[in-house]
Protein backbone atom coordinates (compact mmCIF):
# COMPACT_ATOMS: atom_id res chain seq x y z
CA UNK A 1 0.00 0.00 0.00
CA UNK A 2 1.09 3.43 -0.72
CA UNK A 3 1.69 5.65 2.24
CA UNK A 4 -0.20 8.85 1.86
CA UNK A 5 0.70 11.78 4.01
CA UNK A 6 -1.88 14.30 4.65
CA UNK A 7 -0.65 17.78 5.27
CA UNK A 8 -2.93 19.75 7.58
CA UNK A 9 -2.12 23.39 8.06
CA UNK A 10 -1.49 24.35 11.66
CA UNK A 11 -4.48 25.85 13.40
CA UNK A 12 -2.35 27.72 15.89
CA UNK A 13 -1.01 31.07 14.86
CA UNK A 14 2.45 32.07 15.81
CA UNK A 15 2.50 34.47 18.77
CA UNK A 16 2.28 38.11 17.77
CA UNK A 17 4.95 40.45 19.05
CA UNK A 18 3.92 42.28 22.24
CA UNK A 19 3.23 45.95 21.84
CA UNK A 20 3.74 48.17 24.87
CA UNK A 21 3.12 51.83 25.29
CA UNK A 22 6.11 53.98 25.88
CA UNK A 23 6.09 55.17 29.48
CA UNK A 24 8.16 58.20 30.30
CA UNK A 25 10.90 57.39 32.77
CA UNK A 26 9.96 60.25 35.05
CA UNK A 27 6.46 58.98 35.83
CA UNK A 28 7.74 55.53 36.84
CA UNK A 29 10.40 57.12 39.00
CA UNK A 30 7.87 59.48 40.55
CA UNK A 31 5.67 56.61 41.70
CA UNK A 32 8.44 55.24 43.86
CA UNK A 33 10.17 58.45 44.94
CA UNK A 34 8.26 60.16 47.76
CA UNK A 35 10.23 63.37 47.17
CA UNK A 36 9.30 63.56 43.46
CA UNK A 37 6.68 66.00 42.23
CA UNK A 38 4.50 65.87 39.16
CA UNK A 39 4.22 69.63 39.04
CA UNK A 40 5.18 72.52 41.24
CA UNK A 41 1.96 72.35 43.29
CA UNK A 42 2.38 69.02 45.03
CA UNK A 43 3.91 65.58 45.23
CA UNK A 44 3.22 62.04 46.34
CA UNK A 45 2.77 60.57 49.79
CA UNK A 46 4.45 57.36 50.96
CA UNK A 47 1.69 55.24 49.40
CA UNK A 48 2.03 56.83 45.96
CA UNK A 49 -1.07 59.04 46.21
CA UNK A 50 -0.84 62.57 44.93
CA UNK A 51 -0.70 65.28 47.57
CA UNK A 52 -1.39 68.78 46.34
CA UNK A 53 -0.10 71.85 48.02
CA UNK A 54 -0.13 70.85 51.69
CA UNK A 55 3.44 71.99 52.13
CA UNK A 56 2.72 75.20 50.22
CA UNK A 57 -0.29 76.50 52.14
CA UNK A 58 -3.03 74.02 51.25
CA UNK A 59 -5.43 72.44 53.75
CA UNK A 60 -4.86 69.20 55.56
CA UNK A 61 -7.65 66.63 55.60
CA UNK A 62 -8.64 67.62 59.14
CA UNK A 63 -8.81 71.31 58.16
CA UNK A 64 -10.89 70.53 55.07
CA UNK A 65 -13.29 68.37 57.11
CA UNK A 66 -13.65 71.12 59.74
CA UNK A 67 -14.34 73.70 57.02
CA UNK A 68 -16.98 71.41 55.51
CA UNK A 69 -18.76 71.09 58.86
CA UNK A 70 -18.41 74.76 59.81
CA UNK A 71 -21.40 77.08 59.67
CA UNK A 72 -20.61 78.41 56.23
CA UNK A 73 -21.27 80.73 54.55
CA UNK A 74 -21.06 83.69 56.89
CA UNK A 75 -21.43 87.44 56.62
CA UNK A 76 -18.91 90.02 57.72
CA UNK A 77 -19.79 92.11 60.80
CA UNK A 78 -21.05 95.10 58.78
CA UNK A 79 -23.56 93.03 56.80
CA UNK A 80 -24.55 90.90 59.80
CA UNK A 81 -25.50 94.12 61.61
CA UNK A 82 -28.26 94.63 59.00
CA UNK A 83 -30.02 91.43 60.10
CA UNK A 84 -32.43 92.99 62.60
CA UNK A 85 -36.23 93.16 62.66
CA UNK A 86 -38.13 96.31 61.81
CA UNK A 87 -38.52 98.79 64.65
CA UNK A 88 -42.25 98.12 64.83
CA UNK A 89 -41.62 94.35 65.05
CA UNK A 90 -43.83 93.61 62.03
CA UNK A 91 -43.34 90.19 60.46
CA UNK A 92 -44.35 89.47 56.85
CA UNK A 93 -45.03 85.76 57.32
CA UNK A 94 -45.08 83.22 60.19
CA UNK A 95 -44.04 79.60 59.78
CA UNK A 96 -45.04 77.02 62.37
CA UNK A 97 -43.59 73.53 62.31
CA UNK A 98 -43.23 70.71 64.81
CA UNK A 99 -40.77 67.89 65.12
CA UNK A 100 -39.48 65.23 67.47
CA UNK A 101 -36.65 66.58 69.62
CA UNK A 102 -34.33 63.88 68.25
CA UNK A 103 -35.07 64.59 64.59
CA UNK A 104 -34.27 67.45 62.22
CA UNK A 105 -36.72 69.41 60.11
CA UNK A 106 -36.46 72.11 57.44
CA UNK A 107 -38.37 75.22 56.46
CA UNK A 108 -38.16 76.56 52.91
CA UNK A 109 -39.15 80.15 52.16
CA UNK A 110 -39.63 81.06 48.48
CA UNK A 111 -39.12 84.72 47.63
CA UNK A 112 -40.36 85.74 44.20
CA UNK A 113 -38.48 88.44 42.30
CA UNK A 114 -40.41 91.71 42.37
CA UNK A 115 -38.28 94.16 40.39
CA UNK A 116 -37.52 94.63 36.71
CA UNK A 117 -33.82 94.70 37.56
CA UNK A 118 -31.47 92.31 39.33
CA UNK A 119 -31.27 93.27 43.01
CA UNK A 120 -28.56 92.42 45.52
CA UNK A 121 -29.72 90.87 48.79
CA UNK A 122 -28.46 89.86 52.21
CA UNK A 123 -30.34 87.29 54.26
CA UNK A 124 -29.87 85.45 57.50
CA UNK A 125 -31.11 84.67 60.96
CA UNK A 126 -31.16 87.40 63.59
CA UNK A 127 -28.71 87.14 66.49
CA UNK A 128 -31.50 86.29 68.96
CA UNK A 129 -32.71 83.28 66.92
CA UNK A 130 -32.53 79.87 68.57
CA UNK A 131 -29.14 78.21 68.11
CA UNK A 132 -30.76 75.04 66.74
CA UNK A 133 -31.64 76.92 63.51
CA UNK A 134 -29.08 77.08 60.73
CA UNK A 135 -29.35 78.63 57.30
CA UNK A 136 -28.09 76.37 54.50
CA UNK A 137 -28.51 78.78 51.57
CA UNK A 138 -26.21 81.63 50.53
CA UNK A 139 -26.31 84.62 52.83
CA UNK A 140 -25.95 87.11 50.01
CA UNK A 141 -26.38 87.22 46.29
CA UNK A 142 -28.41 88.72 43.50
CA UNK A 143 -32.14 88.23 43.05
CA UNK A 144 -33.45 87.47 39.58
CA UNK A 145 -35.69 89.91 37.69
CA UNK A 146 -39.49 89.81 37.82
CA UNK A 147 -40.78 86.61 36.22
CA UNK A 148 -37.49 84.80 36.95
CA UNK A 149 -36.75 81.98 39.36
CA UNK A 150 -37.62 82.59 43.01
CA UNK A 151 -34.88 82.54 45.62
CA UNK A 152 -35.39 79.83 48.25
CA UNK A 153 -34.16 80.32 51.79
CA UNK A 154 -33.59 76.98 53.52
CA UNK A 155 -33.55 76.85 57.31
CA UNK A 156 -32.54 73.58 58.95
CA UNK A 157 -33.74 73.02 62.52
CA UNK A 158 -31.71 70.54 64.59
CA UNK A 159 -33.15 70.40 68.16
CA UNK A 160 -30.63 67.74 69.32
CA UNK A 161 -32.82 66.72 72.23
CA UNK A 162 -33.97 70.23 73.14
CA UNK A 163 -37.73 70.29 73.77
CA UNK A 164 -40.06 73.27 73.77
CA UNK A 165 -40.70 76.18 71.47
CA UNK A 166 -37.73 77.12 69.27
CA UNK A 167 -38.09 80.55 67.67
CA UNK A 168 -36.02 82.19 64.95
CA UNK A 169 -36.34 85.24 62.72
CA UNK A 170 -35.17 85.41 59.10
CA UNK A 171 -34.40 88.75 57.46
CA UNK A 172 -34.28 89.14 53.68
CA UNK A 173 -32.69 92.56 53.21
CA UNK A 174 -32.52 94.46 49.91
CA UNK A 175 -29.85 97.11 50.67
CA UNK A 176 -30.80 99.28 47.67
CA UNK A 177 -34.57 98.92 48.25
CA UNK A 178 -34.90 98.61 52.04
CA UNK A 179 -38.65 99.31 51.99
CA UNK A 180 -39.14 96.00 50.14
CA UNK A 181 -37.13 93.89 52.62
CA UNK A 182 -39.10 91.00 54.15
CA UNK A 183 -39.05 89.39 57.60
CA UNK A 184 -40.15 85.92 58.66
CA UNK A 185 -40.77 84.23 62.00
CA UNK A 186 -40.18 80.49 62.39
CA UNK A 187 -41.62 78.68 65.39
CA UNK A 188 -40.72 75.02 65.84
CA UNK A 189 -42.47 73.05 68.56
CA UNK A 190 -40.00 70.34 69.56
CA UNK A 191 -41.41 67.41 71.58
Amino acid sequence: MLGLTLLVPSLLLPPAPLRTAAVPRTSAAMQFDSEATRDSSGGFDEEGGMVKGIATGGMSFAEAAAAQLADTPTLDAERAALLVLKKNGMIDLDFEVSCDSGLDTEVNIDIRPMFNTYESFICGLTADSDSSMKMTTPFEGQMDRRGGEPFTINIKIEPQGKAGELVGYVCFILPEEKAFSTYYKITCTSR
